[in-house]
C-alpha cells in the first residue's frame, strides 16, 4: 500500500498528472473512430472529416471546400448527403449553398450548388475523386 504522509500533498499530485496524461494520451481511439478524405477535380478540393458528434450519440461530416485562397467550411450530421451551407472562414457568409453526397466505398463526393464568390455566382455540378488521408503512426 502506497504510504501517502510519506511523499505528501507532491505524491497526489503526481498521480493526478499521470492519470490526466494516460486519459489524454489515448488517441488512437480518436483517430480510428475518424474517416479523412482528400477530394479533387484540379479546380476544387474538398476535405472530408467524419467523426463522431459531440454528443457520441450520431457522426458528423466536417467539409472544407478549398479554391484557391478560399476556405469555405460546413457539415453534414448522420447522413452521407443532403443539403449544405458552406460559410467563408474569412467572412461568415454563405458562399456555397447546394446539395453534397458522399459515397465512401467508390471514394467520390458529388457537389451541385450555387457557389457565390466575390466576381460572381457560378454553378458547380461536379464528382470529386478521393483519397483516404492515413497518419503514418
Amino acid at each position: 500500500m502506497l504510504n501517502l504522509h510519506k511523499f505528501g500533498r507532491n505524491c497526489l499530485v503526481i498521480l493526478a498528472i499521470s492519470s490526466l496524461n494516460t486519459t489524454l494520451v489515448e488517441n488512437p481511439v480518436q483517430a480510428s473512430d475518424s474517416l479523412w478524405l482528400l477530394c479533387d477535380n484540379s479546380h476544387l478540393a474538398l476535405n472530408l472529416l467524419e467523426h463522431r458528434s459531440a454528443d457520441g450519440q450520431g457522426r458528423v461530416t466536417s467539409l472544407s471546400l478549398l479554391l484557391g485562397v478560399n476556405i469555405f467550411s460546413g457539415q453534414l450530421n448522420d447522413t452521407n448527403s443532403g443539403k449544405v451551407i458552406l460559410k467563408s472562414i474569412a467572412k461568415n457568409k454563405s458562399n456555397f449553398i447546394g446539395y453534397l453526397s458522399v459515397n465512401y466505398s467508390q471514394e467520390t463526393v458529388s457537389l451541385k450548388g450555387i457557389l457565390d464568390l466575390t466576381d460572381g455566382r457560378f454553378n458547380i455540378n461536379t464528382r470529386l475523386k478521393c483519397k483516404e488521408m492515413r497518419p503514418d503512426l
